[in-house]
C-alpha cells in the first residue's frame, strides 16, 4: 500500500500497526518455542520415546540373560572334560552333583512344582550322563539362545530407530520455530528501520515526530543527523519555535501555535549537542570521578582508579558496553536489569565476565554512573 498520499498521522499509524504486529509475532513465537516441550503433540511424542525406552531396557535385560545362558552351558562343557584330567575338578563336579541330588529330593518331598523338579533333574543328568549327548544337548540349547537373541536384538534396533526419529522429530519443530522466530525478528528490525528513515526523510517529518513527542525521538534524531550529515539540523527546532506545522504531498504549509512544551523543546535541541558523561564510583552515595569518552584516554584513566578486588576486569568490555548504552533510546536502557535492594532503588545491573557492574543512569543529566564488583559481592537482583 503507498502511504505518502496519507496525511502523517495515517502514516505514522500504519507504521506503527505493522510494528507492533511484527513485535507481538516474535513474542509469540518466542513462547511457543520456550513452551516447545509442553505442546500437545511433542507431549504425544514424549510419552511414546518414554514406552520405547523401556522397552529397549526388557530387550538389553533379555539379551544379556541369553548371552550368560549360553556362557554358562560353554563353561560347563569346558568342565565336564577338564574333570576328566582333573582330579580337583572331577571332585568340584561330584560336590555339586551330591548336593544337586539331595536338593531333588527335598523338592519332592515338598512337592514342588513339575518344571522346578525337572530343571534339578536334568541338572543332574547334565552331569552325569555322556559328555558327548550332553555337549550335543547344550550346544542345541545355545543355538536357541543365540536365535533368539539375535531377534532381539534386531527388535532392540528397531526402537533404536524409532527414538531416533522422535527426537529427529522433535528437533525439526525447534528448528522450524527458531527459523520463524530469526525472520520475525528480522522483520521487526526492518520494521523499526523503516519507522526512522519515514521519520528522516525530510524535515517536515522529522519535526512531526518530535512535535508528537514519539517514544523514538532521540533516535530519530540521531538517524536524521546521521542520514543527512550536511543538512543544517538545527532549523528543526526552529520551526518548532515558529510554530510550522508540516504539509504532506508538497502543499503549503500553514502556521499554528506550537503544541511542543518549551521545556521539552528545550530538553530535544540540549539533548543533541549534550555528550553523555561516564562517572566512576565507590559507593551508591559517591558522586564519583569523570572519565573520558574516548577510549584510550578511558582506559588510562580507569586502569589507575579502579580498586583492588576488581582488577582482573577486562575494562575494554565494559567501555564498549558504557559507550554501548549511550547509543541506545530511552526504553532500551529501560530494560536492564533492575537492583531489588531498596537501598540501590533505581540501580541496574550489567554482567562482564565474573564481574558485575551496577550502574544509574540519570536520563535528564545525561550521565551513567558505575561502580563494578565481583560476582556474589553484590545485592541480590532480578
Amino acid at each position: 500500500m503507498n502511504i505518502s498520499c496519507l496525511d502523517f498521522e495515517t502514516q505514522w499509524q500504519l507504521l506503527q500497526e505493522e510494528n507492533r504486529r511484527l513485535i507481538a509475532k516474535t513474542a509469540q513465537l518466542q513462547q511457543r518455542l520456550n513452551n516447545l516441550a509442553s505442546d500437545p503433540e511433542m507431549q504425544d511424542l514424549f510419552c511414546q520415546k518414554d514406552d520405547l525406552l523401556k522397552q529397549a531396557k526388557e530387550c538389553k535385560v533379555l539379551i544379556h540373560a541369553h548371552q550368560y545362558a549360553i556362557d554358562g552351558r560353554l563353561r560347563f562343557i569346558e568342565q565336564r572334560v577338564k574333570a576328566l584330567t582333573n582330579g580337583r575338578m572331577k571332585k568340584h563336579l561330584d560336590n555339586f552333583l551330591a548336593k544337586s541330588k539331595k536338593r531333588l529330593k527335598v523338592l519332592i518331598k515338598d512337592q514342588e512344582s513339575t518344571d522346578v523338579i525337572q530343571k534339578e533333574m536334568e541338572l543332574i543328568w547334565q552331569i552325569e550322563g555322556p559328555i558327548v549327548v550332553v555337549s550335543v544337548f547344550l550346544g542345541v540349547k545355545n543355538q536357541q539362545s543365540q536365535l533368539e537373541m539375535t531377534i532381539a536384538e534386531g527388535f532392540l534396533q528397531n526402537i533404536f530407530a524409532k527414538i531416533e526419529c522422535i527426537d529427529k522429530r522433535y528437533q525439526q519443530a525447534k528448528k522450524s520455530l527458531k527459523d520463524l522466530l530469526t525472520q520475525a525478528e528480522e522483520q521487526k528490525i526492518l520494521s523499526h528501520k523503516s519507522i526512522l528513515e519515514w521519520a528522516t526523510q525530510s524535515k517536515d517529518h522529522l519535526f512531526w515526530v518530535i512535535q508528537k513527542e514519539c517514544s523514538c525521538k532521540g533516535e530519530a534524531i540521531s538517524f536524521y543527523k546521521n542520514r543527512w550529515p550536511s543538512d543544517n539540523f538545527f532549523d528543526v527546532f526552529d520551526r518548532c519555535d515558529s510554530g510550522f506545522e508540516p504539509m504532506p504531498n508538497g502543499q503549503r504549509s500553514r502556521k499554528r501555535q506550537s503544541e511542543l512544551p518549551e521545556i521539552a523543546l528545550s530538553q530535544v535541541k540540549t539533548d543533541c549537542v549534550r555528550p553523555w558523561k561516564l562517572l566512576l564510583v565507590s559507593g551508591t552515595l559517591d558522586s564519583g570521578r569523570s572519565l573520558s569518552l574516548k577510549r584510550e584516554e578511558f582506559l588510562r584513566e580507569i586502569q589507575s582508579l579502579l580498586p583492588n578486588n576488581v582488577g582482573g576486569l577486562n575494562i575494554g568490555a565494559l567501555y564498549d558496553r558504557l559507550i554501548g548504552l549511550t547509543e541506545l533510546d530511552l526504553h532500551q536502557r529501560q530494560l536492564l536489569t533492575k537492583i531489588v535492594e531498596d537501598e540501590l532503588h533505581g540501580w541496574q545491573r550489567l554482567r562482564i565476565g565474573k564481574y558485575r557492574i551496577l550502574i544509574l543512569i540519570d536520563e535528564d543529566c545525561r550521565q551513567i554512573k558505575f561502580l563494578p564488583c565481583k560476582k556474589g559481592h553484590e545485592p541480590y537482583s532480578r
